[in-house]
């Protein structure tokens, strides 16, 4: 098996939206991270970092990743976006502009059974009703 292709040029990726903790030290020296939390510090990179993005993560639904932000980044290849949507992101704009775009489909999907079944459990069972109960101290009188 031959071994990957590893560029020596790292590429300029911008961490958009809140930023968290897995993602200050989840990439790889690959990567020369800029962070951008709003839409405000967006306008604060400077055009020269603007000119080298080419990944965008976008780490949650309520920063617009819309055409008017994403205009902004002539070099722009892909846009991760966390989570299972990606409604946040223009994928109209991104797809006039080869543009990729990912995110996570069914990544909850077990887990959001996982707890619909947990709560019909609980009200059939009345455990809420029960733990009051037993919380209170009155089943000692």
């Amino acid at each position: 098996m031959a071994a990957a292709n590893i560029s020596p040029e790292k590429v300029d990726l911008l961490i958009y939206g809140p930023v968290r903790p897995i993602l200050e030290n989840g990439f790889s020296d690959q990567f020369v991270l800029h962070m951008a939390e709003s839409r405000a510090d967006l306008e604060r990179l400077t055009p020269d970092t603007i000119a080298k993005i080419r990944g965008m993560a976008v780490t949650y639904h309520m920063v617009p990743a819309d055409a008017k932000a994403l205009s902004q980044f002539p070099k722009l290849e892909m846009i991760a976006s966390f989570g299972v949507g990606y409604d946040h992101v223009d994928s109209a704009y991104a797809r006039e502009h080869n543009i990729v775009v990912t995110n996570t489909p069914d990544v909850l999907t077990e887990e959001v059974a996982d707890v619909a079944m947990g709560l019909l459990i609980s009200t059939v069972r009345e455990f809420v009703k029960a733990d009051r109960y037993l919380r209170s101290g009155l089943w000692q009188t």
